[in-house]
């Protein structure tokens, strides 16, 4: 079966067509993807500019006017003075329509280019045009993560339907362990300290956390202390690590990972990946970005579609 990579580079003044290239051109080294299409957007100066600046030299481009099905394989570029963000938003139409067979991997966008759609970043606008549970997971070679919530002020965390997430993302989970190995069980970090210990920091370490591990225990297990839970004495017993909120989860991956690591949005109705960081405005044009990220976030991309 034929598959589609669809690419939005993100920011035009950030460095996500940099990355892009750069990911793309390593990619055609690989000969496993060589059945593969690949498309991304950008306006033509600009991948001009990026083209002369990076001095890439091996990655031969087809030219196409629009998101179309089929799509030889290859490397292709959708010419568009669109806004990145309507490219996300086409991108993500196109690719919720021929879910089977296309991907989307999404470079870096600011929250403000999100302004007029309500949303709050790439995950926001997912979950709120789609009725399936959508949970930011964070996939590296020492450890994965998924997260509760994400772009969610810390005041306003603990006010979470928690009973609700905890089933929505084991639901989810579950069906991603179904095609792969489980041979490792689910980490539960702890909301509080010390995992409320025993409910005198907070109750809901005890009278959540705690019975829904013990209901799940064949495949979970916790509420675990977070602040010693991230060594590798640890985390390497498990296959994933489900935390509360964004910085619990991203500041010990992104510490450990580097630019090793990529997004999935797990629960849509299509595969969705992205890179890990942001702009870097002040890398633009300065061919100093590392693509690290771009490329694990399309091998993962690949990688998922095929467990589809």
């Amino acid at each position: 079966m034929k598959q589609t990579i669809v690419i939005t580079p993100g920011e035009i003044s950030g460095v996500g067509l940099e990355v892009t290239l750069k990911a793309l051109s390593s990619i055609t080294k690989n000969k496993s993807h060589k059945n593969i299409s690949f498309v991304f957007f950008a306006g033509k100066k600009d991948l001009e500019t990026h083209f002369d600046l990076l001095e890439i030299s091996n990655l031969s481009l087809n030219s196409c006017s629009s998101l179309t099905l089929p799509v030889n394989p290859g490397f292709h570029w959708i010419d568009s003075q669109s806004s990145p963000f309507t490219w996300f938003k086409n991108s993500v139409d196109f690719c919720s329509s021929n879910s089977s067979t296309t991907a989307l991997v999404t470079g870096p966008l600011r929250k403000s280019s999100f302004k007029e759609s309500g949303a709050v970043g790439h995950t926001d606008y997912l979950r709120n045009n789609f009725s399936e549970p959508c949970f930011m997971t964070f996939f590296g070679e020492i450890y994965n993560s998924l997260l509760l919530s994400d772009h969610l002020s810390l005041d306003k965390v603990s006010e979470l339907n928690f009973d609700l997430l905890l089933n929505q993302a084991l639901s989810v989970l579950e069906k991603f362990f179904s095609k792969t190995d489980p041979a490792k069980k689910i980490a539960l970090i702890g909301l509080n300290p010390h995992a409320g210990e025993g409910g005198l920091i907070g109750q809901i370490d005890e009278n959540i956390h705690k019975p829904f591990a013990k209901l799940h225990k064949d495949i979970l297990e916790g509420p675990l202390p977070a602040d010693s839970f991230f060594s590798p004495d640890s985390y390497k017993k498990y296959s994933f690590v489900i935390a509360n909120y964004h910085d619990q989860a991203l500041i010990p991956f992104k510490l450990l990972h580097g630019f090793d690591g990529a997004q999935a949005s797990l629960g849509l109705p299509f595969v969705r990946t992205s890179v890990d960081h942001g702009t870097a405005d002040d890398l633009y044009l300065k061919n100093k970005a590392n693509p690290k990220s771009m490329l694990k976030a399309i091998n993962l991309a690949i990688e998922l579609l095929n467990l589809n």
